[in-house]
This record gives C-alpha cells, structure tokens and sequence, in this order.
C-alpha cells in the first residue's frame, strides 16, 4: 500500500469532521467556494485564492480544516460521493425478495443516478464527469476515495454476480478473476455514459438525456449485462480466453 494513503486516510477522517462547532460555517463556506470552483475549473486550475475569495476566508482557515488544496478537494469529491450515496442507496426501490437481475437493475439506475443527478435530483452530468475524473485521474488521492466509497459498492456487485453465475457454473462464481472482470465490465458501462454525452447528443441530433433515460440505460446495461456474464458462466472453465 502506497505511504501517501494512510495519511489521506487519516485526512478524511478527520475532513469529515468540524474541529469546533462554531467554525462549521467558516468551514462550510470553504467547502462551498470550493466544490464549485473544483467542478468549474478542475483541480489544477483551482487556486486557493480564489476559494478562499469566495468563501471570505482566509488561507489559514484552509490550512486549519483542510491542511492543503489536496485536503480540501479530497473533502469535496467525498462529500459529492457521500451525497450521492445517501441519496441513492444500491437497494433504492427494491422490492421484497428480488432477483439477482432485479437487484442487478436497481443497483445500475441508482449509480447512473449518482452520476447524472445534482443534490435536488435533477438531470445533470456535470458533478458525476468530475467525481469520474477525480476517480480516474492520475492523483494520489484515488486510493482513499476507491477504499471509502467504490470498494463497498463493487463487493455488493460482485454478490449479484456471483448469484447469476451460479445457476451457470459453480466454478466460475467461484472464480475470483472471472467476478473482477465482469464486475469492471459493468462499471465501465455506466461510466461510458458520463464521457460519451456530447458524442451522443450529436449521434441522436442534438436530443438531450433525462431521467426516463435512466431507466431505459438501467434496464439496457442490465439486459445486456446479464446475458454476458451467463455467456462468461458457460465458457470460463476451463477455458479462461472467453472471459
């Protein structure tokens, strides 16, 4: 394990936290300046004098609740991922004693909808391409961000996955390769998405995404993902090319 992530370890734990209650709104403009300026203009481009200009604050209030920019932005992309996950649970919508596809397409619109949708629950991609980016990017603050909010969510996958597989082939529920892989397929799917928005909307002449689209995205990766990791089932063993 990197040194660098027990220390943003740490630095989370302690972001998460207000030291004193009565520096929560100094704290909490800050942290409002600065999701906006990070999903403005990225975290290179984000100085420190301009969030704290915004917030009126000073760098020492940065410096005390944040240590750094590097703390500060760690702060922003967890509280944007915390929201989304409190928002939309993986089991939002569920109902009693589902499927492993049923709990496969509830768990697949909750993540396209913490990716497309704000804090009110309203359309736009704009925070989920930067959570993406912070995720995806080459920062020492992903291995913090993938333990404290991605891993959870890919070993509750992985138990859908490995339910469908089982009806398939024992062994290749079994198969902790053939679990990762189908695991990042389906994450892929969704976070193509996210990327390939302008693509599309050229592709479709200009017609934008909404929420309904969701749902159709959902039940599309879901169908299309199921048979797949079936296919997976039948040809991994012994023959582990077709994975």
């Amino acid at each position: 394990m990197p040194p660098y992530t027990n220390m943003h370890t740490r630095s989370l734990q302690q972001l998460q936290q207000p030291r004193r209650e009565v520096q929560d709104s100094t704290r909490d403009r800050i942290l409002k300046a600065g999701e906006a300026i990070f999903l403005e203009k990225g975290f290179q481009k984000a100085t420190i004098r301009d969030i704290c200009s915004a917030a009126k604050a000073n760098v020492a209030a940065v410096n005390y609740h944040f240590q750094d920019k590097d703390g500060l932005y760690i702060a922003v992309v967890a509280g944007l991922l915390d929201r989304g996950a409190l928002r939309y649970p993986l089991d939002r919508g569920l109902q009693e004693d589902p499927s492993p596809e049923d709990r496969l397409r509830i768990m697949i619109y909750n993540i396209l909808c913490r990716l497309f949708c704000n804090d009110q629950g309203d359309y736009n991609e704009v925070h989920g391409r930067f959570v993406l980016e912070a995720l995806f990017g080459d920062s020492p603050h992903i291995g913090v961000l993938v333990d404290s909010f991605i891993r959870p969510s890919q070993a509750y996958l992985r138990t859908i996955i490995e339910a469908v597989l089982e009806g398939c082939s024992k062994a290749a529920a079994d198969d902790e390769a053939v679990l990762s892989r189908c695991a990042m397929s389906l994450f892929a799917q969704a976070v193509y998405y996210v990327y390939a928005h302008n693509f599309e909307k050229h592709l479709d002449d200009g017609r934008c995404r909404d929420l309904q689209d969701l749902e159709r995205l959902a039940d599309h990766i879901t169908t299309f993902s199921v048979a797949g990791i079936r296919a997976v089932g039948l040809t991994a063993h012994g023959s582990n090319a077709a994975v």
